[in-house]
C-alpha cells in the first residue's frame, strides 16, 4: 500500500482556502485528526483523512426558496 505525502499546516490551509493563522484558531474538533511522525512535534495530515473529511462535511444542497427581501422591515407589519 503506498503511503501518500503528508500535508502539513500551509498545505492544509491553502485547500481549505484559508491563511495559516486561520487554521491555528480553529478548535482540534473542527479539523480532521492530525497525525505525528514518531519522534516528531510537527502536526500533519494525511491526503485520505482529508479527502474523507471534506466529503463528511460536504454541504447540502440549497433549497428553491423565495428570495429575501433586503433592507430594514417596514414598520406596519404589512410588507407590501
Amino acid at each position: 500500500m503506498p503511503v501518500s505525502q503528508p500535508l502539513t499546516r500551509e498545505n492544509l490551509a491553502a485547500l481549505l482556502g484559508i491563511s495559516v493563522s486561520g487554521l491555528a484558531k480553529r478548535r482540534p474538533c473542527d479539523l480532521p485528526p492530525p497525525v505525528r511522525q514518531p519522534g516528531g512535534r510537527r502536526l500533519l495530515w494525511r491526503a485520505e483523512d482529508i479527502a474523507a473529511w471534506l466529503e463528511q462535511h460536504r454541504a447540502a444542497p440549497a433549497e428553491d426558496s423565495p428570495p429575501r427581501r433586503r433592507g430594514r422591515p417596514r414598520k406596519g407589519g404589512a410588507a407590501a
